[in-house]
């Protein structure tokens, strides 16, 4: 039986929209909820960041903009030619073009800092190696705040998929489904990404290409309960079979206008922030998230007119 041809870009891009006019409601207070999210992630962020800059600046008699600057200084101290020596630490230091016996000495004496903090002691701050100093007291945060936001991002991206799917469904209950998913959901990207075989080296990057237009539509599968984790990839698979050239590139239609629409936000966020630094950065989140709906019913739509 003859395949109908997969619809023009621009009537993904319509319906794509037309999804999220449908779900107006649930799409704003998701978009503000998942926006004020990230918002409390980067404030934790920022009131660590104030704390650790003051407690440095009590314990040298520094200014917080004299540490500041002190810390810019050593960081663009680091950039620099030096010795690519024969260590792993200092191949990935020249790659990155920093200095690699000044990343080795540096993240030596960071090491030696977390130490002291986990023995309950506190060693004198030498004015001279504030930098150190800093991203020893900051890893914790920075490293809770970056889980935080990548579950956030996963239920944020989960929330508008399956919102995009449901239907007439209510948005009351798929946050009660949305538990229920996770980890069938997390398996499935698992096994993407094994068998896409972008994690092989070199070859990866063309296998990859190749594979994931070829699995775009196994989320679906499985969010819709049509099939488990193998059952989404091979019905996947089967249903994407010739179809890989179009596919790709109405993925990349909508990458491109992911994009175009990000511009948008930051040319508005940015604007709002003349009058509003804090008003424009939330202006900004919630363009961010909006983006993410976006890019979550254009999916939803170029895999439905494949399956």
């Amino acid at each position: 039986m003859p395949r109908h041809p997969l619809p023009p870009l621009i009537i993904l891009l319509v319906g794509a929209f037309g999804l999220l006019r449908q779900k107006a409601v649930p799409v704003l207070l998701g978009v503000l909820c998942f926006a004020m999210l990230f918002a409390i992630g980067s404030a934790y962020l920022d009131r660590s960041t104030d704390r650790v800059l003051r407690g440095l600046a009590d314990q040298t008699g520094l200014t917080v903009d004299e540490i500041q600057s002190r810390m810019e200084t050593e960081f663009n101290a680091l950039s620099g030619s030096g010795s690519t020596g024969g260590s792993t630490t200092a191949s990935s230091g020249a790659i990155l073009g920093i200095d690699a016996h000044s990343l080795d000495s540096l993240l030596l004496r960071a090491s030696a800092e977390k130490d002291s903090m986990k023995a309950g002691t506190q060693n004198p701050v030498d004015k001279n190696q504030l930098f150190p100093v800093y991203l020893a007291r900051m890893s914790s945060a920075a490293f809770g705040v970056f889980v935080f936001d990548a579950i956030v991002l996963l239920l944020c991206m989960l929330f508008f998929y399956m919102l995009s799917i449901s239907g007439p469904r209510p948005a009351s209950d798929l946050l009660l489904h949305m538990p229920f998913v996770i980890v069938p959901l997390l398996g499935l990207v698992f096994m993407i990404f094994i068998r896409s075989l972008i994690w092989v080296p070199v070859l990866g990057l063309p296998l990859a290409l190749y594979f994931l237009p070829r699995l775009s539509i196994a989320p679906m599968i499985l969010l819709s309960g049509e099939g488990g984790v193998f059952q989404s990839i091979a019905l996947s698979m089967k249903r994407t079979r010739g179809l890989w050239f179009p596919i790709l590139l109405r993925l990349l239609y909508g990458l491109l206008v992911f994009f175009v629409i990000g511009w948008f936000v930051m040319l508005i966020a940015g604007s709002v922030m003349l009058f509003s630094v804090k008003f424009g950065f939330i202006c900004w989140l919630c363009g961010f998230v909006f983006m993410i709906a976006f890019a979550m019913a254009y999916l939803t739509v170029v895999t439905a007119t494949v399956g």
